[in-house]
This record gives C-alpha cells, structure tokens and sequence, in this order.
C-alpha cells in the first residue's frame, strides 16, 4: 500500500514539473516576441512598423512586458484634437514616428503634415521631440522647434492636430483633456537701449510673429533695423538662427534685391540678434490696393523675383515670400527680407485657436507637407503678383465661413483644388501678359511653374544680374572611418549628395535607403537628415538642416564618416 502511494506521487510530482517547465518555455517565447516586436529591436525592420491606433478613448500599449521592461518613465502622446482625436499613443523605448507616410507609427492622413513628419525618441533619461525637416513645422505650446526635450502636460501642433504629451502610468494618460493646461505664447522681448552693445534702440518694434524688429542708430547716427526673434527660451532654435543668420546672410550679402545682413551678435541677456540694413520705404503690404502700374508691378515682382534667383542658385528656398517681407525703398528698389532665418520664423498651421502664418501665400506642395522646392516660392511670388493686379489673394478667406480655424482650412483646401479666377475679371485694366506670368506661376504642378526665379524675372522684362564668377570651388569628400567600407571615400560633387544604405553598408539595417543629403551652399556643406533612425555630428543628433565644419564626425549606422575640404 505503501509502495503503490509512492508510485502515484511520483507520477503526479513529474506532471506538475512537466507542466511547469513547459510554461517556463512559454513565457520565454512571449517574451521573446514582445521584445522582437518592439520599435527599434533588430527585427524590426524599416517598414514593418505597425501604426498604433486604435478606436476613439483607448490608448495603445505594445505589450505589459514592454511597459515593465521599460528604460524609461512610461509616456504617452494623447490626441486631443485632429484626425486622431481622442486616441493615446504609448512611446516605446524605440520611439514613436509621426508624419503623413503608412510607415509612422502615428500617421495623420492630413493637410500640412509631411511624409516624415516629426519623431520622439528616448534620449538621457526623458524623451526628445525632433522636427524631421517637415515644410510646415512642428510646435510646443505655440512656439516652433527642431529639438526640444518634452516635459509633462507639453502641447504639440503637427498640422491640424494638437497631442499632449504626458508622463505617468497609462490608466492615467487614457483620458486627458486639452483643457488641462491653456496655451500661453511666449511674450514679446522687449529690448533696451542699453541691451544692444554699439546700437541706440528708438521707439517701439515694428513688425510681429515670430520676431520683433526693432529701429536703431549705431554710435555714428546711422539707421539700422535689429531682429529679434521671440522664442529666445530655446537654446537648440537659438543655435540654428545663428548658423542661419550669419552663413546664409553672408551668402546673400552684396545683392542689391536683398536686404543686407550687417552683423551677428546677442544681448548682455544672452538673446541673439541681427543688424541689417534700414529699408526706408516700409514693405510691400502698405501698397497692396493701391492703384499700381504696370511698369511698377514688372519692376517689383521682378526684382523679387531676381533675389530669388540668386538664392535658388545657392540651394536656398526662402519659404515665405509675402508682402510683408518684400521691403521698397524710398527710390521703389525692393529689398527682399529674411533670407536664411525664413524657415526658423515661419511656420503654417491652424491650431485650435486660429491659424499661425499666413496660409494665403502656401504653395500646393506645402499644403500637402511635401518638400519645399525653388517653385515653391515662385507659387508664393504669383500670389503676391496676382495680389498687385486685383488688389487681393486668389484664395481669400471667405466671411461666409463661420471662425477663424474654417476660413483658414477653406484657404488650404482651395490651393489644392480651385483654379484662380483670372485676373482681368477681377481688374478689367490688369494686362494680359501679367495675368498669363501670374497664372502660369499659380500652376497646381510645380513642373509648370517657371522653374527658378530668373525665368520669371525674364518673363517680366527684367535681365539677370551680371554677377561675378563663381569661385571655384575647393574638393571636398567624406572619408569612411569606421564600418565596412573603412578608408574609402565619397566625394561631394554637385549642388546636392545622397548618403544612401548601398554606399556605406547594405546589410545594416539602421542606415535608411536615402539616409541624409549633402548639400552645397557656397563654400560650405549642410548635412539634412532623412532617416528613420538617426543622424549624429560629433556625437550629438541632429534635426533637419546642419551647418557643417571641415573635421566633423558623422555618424550613420554603424559607420562613421569624416568630412575632408
């Protein structure tokens, strides 16, 4: 009897450490998927990502072993209005990937959302917000950034949708409402004359948006104007104008269409500046309505257009070409402003309070958040024209649309789908080669647009500036540091150079089909990165558009490059 009890338990003692060892084996498999599924694992690869939505009030986790696992403090982005309205978005360890394309984790199928729009990553301990080059801008409680580290509650606009960010467990991010935390714009600087080294500041600032420009005299008595942005709380955007400010406004300097760039400096507080030349004649919009002549609208939009020309040949798309920022003279020579800080100051959208920009002048392609392109401000150049020739834009908000948000969605909308009604019916007076210049710039396809600015200019009767020779250019390449290929290199030829996956290592993974482009402006290289996963210079990830130096280290991937003039 003994013996026969024995037995039993042996037998009822191995199923139990069978059953227990085959549930051992079981966690491990889930856990195993768990961790392969995950943004960012190595069998994740570009592509496969999964958009993480789901119905309305819910809220998206990758898996409770991915929460628990978590490097970390758990994050989610709440949609609290747009096309995802009411739906959360856990951000993995990998990141979470927002923009228009079926790639993103997040994709907003909407108007001025670019294929690559913007990315959170995890980064020192918190997560970080980059802007992925997008033509219309990212923001953070109103104010436009490239790199900004999020903090709990943080508003974010990307098109027409409005996220906020929050830490904390999950259940508790499910249902946040907007309301929570009301939007406060950054106030304006107000500037001194004792805060401008060398610079006496009188009256009060012109201007608005994102930056205040101010009227000063140097110590000899000589008129300048001083722009001040008005997010100088950011130090990444802060480094960007400086780039921007001096390379490109020396790039521009010495063309008598643009507004010239004298100095670079910042304020006893730290806020930067720029000095530039005092344009006496106020901008274009004080003329709009006013009864021009045909002579007076050749003259204007062609030397604007001349600007242009000579920006599109240094690889530079001004983005916000509008009344506002075409300065006259008293004499009537225009002076085109913001060349090189346009893209930092300017940004397109409509928030829940209203519209942000001027969507009035948005090409087709910006509407779209396609990439910005030399057309584009030719699209933007034909409003203005269209706009001396009736005395209005061709797509004006209507007052039959109820609020300010609706008539700006009207606008967006009609850029896309109406055909401008022709000048002449509008101005019976308005000449029929300026209509046909002002409709053939209005075209929906880039490609039928006049391709540059010196094209249009022809057009108009206006002749290319005589300008010098280029220099020649000196050689420059990247040399391969570390990975596959290491000791080879790459030589930059050309305005532009892709940095592709074929050229620096096939098999990883981490290195996008088209990584970054190299381009040419000048003498001098910006490195834009349109990866999936990243690009660092020395050591430091970069957003959109980098200045480069001879010496700098550029991380793709596995491999390192080192950029050689």
């Amino acid at each position: 009897m003994d013996l026969t009890n024995s037995g039993v338990g042996l037998i009822i003692g191995g199923l139990l450490l069978g059953i227990l060892v085959l549930v051992l084996i079981m966690v491990r498999q889930h856990r195993s998927q768990a961790h392969a599924g995950r943004p960012g694992s190595p069998n994740n690869t570009p592509g496969q990502s999964r958009p993480l939505s789901t119905p309305a009030g819910s809220t998206v986790v990758a898996s409770p072993i991915a929460i628990r696992s978590r490097a970390f403090p758990p994050a989610t982005l709440y949609a609290a209005s747009g096309s995802l309205n009411g739906k959360s978005f856990v951000i993995p360890d990998g990141g979470l990937r927002i923009g228009r394309s079926p790639e993103n984790d997040v994709v907003l199928a909407e108007p001025m959302v670019s294929r690559r729009h913007a990315e959170i990553i995890s980064q020192a301990g918190g997560h970080i917000l980059y802007d992925r080059n997008s033509a219309n801008g990212t923001s953070v409680s109103g104010i436009r950034i490239f790199e900004r580290s999020l903090q709990h509650n943080d508003h974010i606009q990307i098109g027409l949708s409005e996220f906020i960010y929050r830490l904390g467990d999950v259940a508790a991010v499910a249902t946040p409402r907007p309301s929570d935390r009301p939007i406060v714009a950054t106030p304006i600087y107000q500037a001194t004359a004792s805060q401008f080294d060398g610079y006496v500041v009188e009256g009060t600032p012109m201007g608005g948006g994102m930056a205040e420009v101010y009227r000063a005299r140097t110590a000899t008595g000589r008129l300048v104007a001083i722009k001040v942005p008005r997010v100088a709380n950011d130090t990444y955007l802060m480094k960007k104008f400086e780039k921007e400010g001096t390379h490109i406004g020396n790039l521009m300097r010495g063309h008598p269409y643009v507004v010239h760039v004298e100095h670079f400096g910042y304020t006893r507080d730290g806020t930067p500046y720029i000095v530039m030349e005092y344009v006496d004649g106020g901008s274009l919009r004080e003329r709009i309505g006013q009864k021009s002549s045909p002579d007076d609208i050749r003259r204007i939009i062609g030397q604007t257009c001349l600007a242009l020309a000579h920006a599109h040949r240094n690889q530079i798309i001004h983005r916000d070409i509008k009344p506002e920022n075409i300065l006259l003279t008293k004499s009537g020579q225009v002076k085109v402003a913001d060349f090189g800080i346009a893209r930092l100051l300017s940004v397109v959208t409509v928030t829940k309070s209203g519209p942000v920009g001027t969507p009035e002048y948005m090409s087709p392609e910006q509407v779209r958040g396609d990439d910005i392109q030399a057309a584009s401000d030719i699209y933007a150049a034909g409003v203005v024209l269209y706009e001396l020739l009736t005395g209005r834009v061709p797509f004006p908000r209507r007052a039959t649309i109820q609020g300010d948000v609706q008539q700006a969605l009207d606008v967006v909308r009609r850029h896309l789908e109406e055909t401008p009604t022709p000048p002449r019916k509008l101005n019976p007076d308005a000449l029929p080669e300026l209509e046909q210049i002002a409709l053939r710039a209005l075209a929906k396809d880039p490609k039928k647009r006049y391709q540059n600015g010196e094209e249009m200019a022809k057009a108009l009767g206006l002749k290319p500036i005589l300008s010098q020779p280029a220099p020649i250019q000196a050689a420059a390449r990247l040399f391969i540091v570390e990975g596959p290929r290491r000791g080879q290199t790459l030589a930059l030829s050309g305005d532009s150079y892709e940095i592709t996956r074929q050229q620096l290592d096939s098999t990883d993974i981490a290195i996008s089909r088209c990584h970054a482009i190299v381009w040419r402006r000048g003498s001098a290289f910006w490195l834009e990165d349109r990866s999936r996963n990243g690009t660092w210079v020395n050591s430091q990830r970069v957003s959109g558009e980098h200045l480069l130096s001879a010496g700098d280290q550029i991380k793709i991937g596995k491999c390192v490059l080192r950029l050689e003039m």
